[in-house]
């Protein structure tokens, strides 16, 4: 097996309860892109929708 690389998932932090595996996957997919010298895709500056009620509160 030649040209493998393996991405391991040790810089999520600890969490007391989860499915982690959607996290994992886009993780080994943004670093396969890395090793493999792809670019990344461009940040959109976009606005969204808030909730009025909830725009100036604490998260």
């Amino acid at each position: 097996m030649e040209n493998r690389s393996i991405v391991v998932a040790l810089i999520i932090p600890s969490f007391v309860s989860g499915n982690l595996n959607a996290l994992i996957i886009t993780m080994a997919e943004k670093i396969a892109d890395h090793i493999r010298g792809r670019v990344a895709l461009a940040k959109k500056d976009k606005t969204f929708w808030v909730y009025s009620v909830l725009q100036n509160k604490q998260r």
